[in-house]
């Protein structure tokens, strides 16, 4: 980790901490910690090109403390559970829930490393192998808001994520609401997109997909206007499983890669 660099940035102004943290591959609580303590020590431009990495570090008193003998560990079950089944969970969201609510907290990186590691012993999990002619679509979830330029007024949109299985292609695009006539004007931008259609169209089972999830007593019944327009596109719906999130786990990352 380059202090030095990551001490110009915050003194230059132009990124907030999340940006510096991303440039310097460090986490943003450090970077925060480096703003406070030049907050406290005045240091321009300057003077920071004269100092050397050790001279800074002394200067603003970043003397490495001690790690504890003993870490606080969280349940990494409940963590792993976390991290794959509830949308917008990151690593970096888990650590910085547990930093709060623990006295001795591990770092950022040992905390990813044991998580990781937990993860591996889990038990085995099948791997999809993607092949060409699929494509996941599914909405965000949580709704981003934009600026109405007729009113200037925030309003909420939905957020339309679908991705190729094969090539991983993102498309996103925000629509008025989760309607069928937004949902399949949105499915047809993304074919726009892609310069074609793919053979396959794995959705979630919202309504404007699917009037009746497929069980084991029960047949697949599609909405009528999704089906008709798929079948004009000559695009197969394949809706993924009631309660089985893997089965289009391409584009709830995808979904995660969009808000990020």
């Amino acid at each position: 980790m380059d202090l030095k660099k990551a001490v110009l940035l915050i003194v230059n102004g132009d990124l907030n901490n999340s940006q510096i943290a991303q440039v310097c591959d460090i986490h943003r609580s450090t970077v925060a910690k480096y703003r406070r303590r030049l907050n406290a020590h005045s240091l321009n431009l300057i003077q920071i090109e004269d100092l050397s990495a050790k001279a800074l570090s002394k200067h603003l008193k970043l003397k490495r403390q001690s790690p504890p003998s003993q870490w606080s560990e969280p349940n990494w079950e409940i963590m792993a559970q976390r991290l794959s089944s509830v949308k917008g969970t990151t690593i970096t969201v888990l650590h910085d829930e547990y930093t709060r609510q623990v006295g001795s907290p591990m770092s950022y990186t040992r905390f990813g490393r044991c998580l990781r590691s937990h993860l591996k012993k889990r038990g085995p999990v099948m791997r999809h192998i993607r092949v060409p002619g699929e494509a996941f679509v599914d909405f965000s979830g949580k709704r981003p808001q934009v600026i109405d330029p007729e009113t200037g007024k925030c309003r909420p949109v939905e957020l339309f994520i679908g991705a190729l299985g094969h090539s991983r292609l993102i498309y996103a695009t925000a629509v008025p609401d989760q309607s069928t006539q937004s949902w399949i004007k949105a499915i047809v931008s993304m074919f726009e997109y892609f310069g074609g259609t793919p053979r396959y169209l794995v959705p979630d089972n919202l309504k404007a997909a699917v009037i009746r999830p497929r069980s084991a007593t029960r047949g697949l019944i599609l909405n009528p206007a999704f089906d008709r327009a798929m079948q004009h596109y000559r695009v197969t719906p394949l809706p993924a499983r009631v309660g089985s999130p893997r089965d289009k786990g391409l584009v709830e990352q995808s979904v995660l890669h969009v808000k990020r």
